[in-house]
């Protein structure tokens, strides 16, 4: 199922970035999270993803690719998606 493969990248993409092995973690959450790709209508696996690729981009010092994924998800209907990326866009902004 695809949903199954959608929470297994999302998994997956967290666990490396733990080990450090950002560019491994890059290429899965960027799969996970492809607007054109499998697994864009998983929502519930796509927004963390999304808030985990932030979290690589900024630890790559990629501000402004970190920048452009939670001003993205400002626009999420998931409350607890939108506080924390208004969070760290203001953690980005000190």
């Amino acid at each position: 199922k695809d949903d199954i493969a959608a929470e297994a990248l999302l998994f997956r993409g967290k666990l490396l970035t733990e080990v450090n092995d950002l560019s491994g973690s890059l290429a899965e959450l960027r799969r996970l999270t492809d607007p054109e790709g499998d697994f864009k209508d998983f929502v519930e696996y796509v927004e963390p993803g999304l808030l985990a690729l932030g979290t690589v981009y900024e630890r790559l010092t990629n501000v402004a690719a970190a920048r452009d994924i939670y001003t993205q998800l400002l626009q999420s209907l998931d409350e607890s998606i939108k506080a924390e990326a208004d969070a760290r866009l203001k953690k980005l902004k000190k």
